[in-house]
């Protein structure tokens, strides 16, 4: 979690590790707060020099909603870049909703993506 005046601006983590590549996946993270501009860019760098100097990873990726264009900006300065994206389809469930994937051949049009991103070049 990462906090600052008491108040919480996100969290950061690892997830999904791939030790016979030396990868892993970074967790979805990213709420931050205005009046705290690069908070969230910065606890993700330092993370990931965390993990490459103390679990010997060489390779980051994540997932991201197509929509979500905050996180986009974040992660393409961080030095991801989009490698797959995968449309999706809503569906509700009695008290919630959820997002599944779905095979892109003939489907109508689609409004929302999982964009599948890695860290390209040695940045992180």
């Amino acid at each position: 979690m990462i906090q600052v005046d008491g108040r919480y601006m996100g969290h950061v983590g690892l997830f999904r590790f791939h030790f016979d590549q030396r990868r892993c996946e970074i967790d979805n993270i990213v709420r931050g707060e205005d009046g705290f501009p690069g908070i969230m860019e910065e606890a993700i760098r330092k993370m990931m020099e965390w993990g490459k100097a103390e679990l010997g990873l060489q390779g980051y990726e994540l997932q991201t909603f197509s929509d979500n264009q905050k996180s986009l900006r974040l992660y393409r300065r961080l030095g991801f870049a989009e490698v797959r994206r995968v449309p999706l389809q809503r569906l509700e469930k009695e008290d919630r909703i959820e997002w599944v994937e779905i095979s892109g051949d003939g489907t109508p049009s689609v409004a929302r993506f999982n964009v599948y991103m890695e860290l390209s070049g040695e940045k992180g």
